[in-house]
This record gives C-alpha cells, structure tokens and sequence, in this order.
C-alpha cells in the first residue's frame, strides 16, 4: 500500500522490516543458545562464566534493539497513514 501512494516511503518501509526480520533471527539465535544451555539464565548462580554474561547482555540489547525499531516502524506507519491516507478516505 505504502508502495503504490509513495514509492520512496514504500522502499524506506521495506528496508525497516527486512531491519526488523534481522533483529528477530538474531534474538532467535540467542534464545537458542539459551535453550541448549539454560543454566545461562540462572540469576542464582554467582560464578558465571564471561560467555554466560556476555549471552545476558545480548538478548537483553536485542530485546530493546526489536522493540525499539518495532516502535518506530509503528510511528512511521502511523504518520504514513495519518499524512496520505487519511487524505484519500476522506
């Protein structure tokens, strides 16, 4: 839809979810990797490897990384439709 009222806009929207596609492969390869190895997560466990730490740190980066960019993908919609197609529904 974006593509066909503003091709740019279209374009900028498309490269935001191939963005987004990426983040989400990337979060679902740390959860993997959590998965295999759960004791990464265990908060109790006082002797934690650097590579566990490291693990933490990064879904946790990713996980703001994902919902940040989905905010501003939303926003970006958002002004999209508020700027043209309101204009055409009306």
């Amino acid at each position: 839809m974006m593509n066909v009222i503003d091709k740019d806009k279209g374009q900028l929207f498309l490269l935001d979810i191939s963005k987004f596609h990426q983040l989400g492969i990337k979060l679902i390869k740390i959860m993997e990797t959590i998965e295999e190895t759960p004791s990464i997560i265990n908060s109790k466990d006082k002797q934690q490897s650097h590579w566990s730490k490291k693990i933490k740190k990064d879904i946790s980066e990713t996980s703001v990384e994902c919902l940040d960019h989905e905010k501003y993908m939303n926003v970006s919609f958002r002004e999209f439709y508020n700027s043209d197609i309101k204009k055409i529904l009306e």
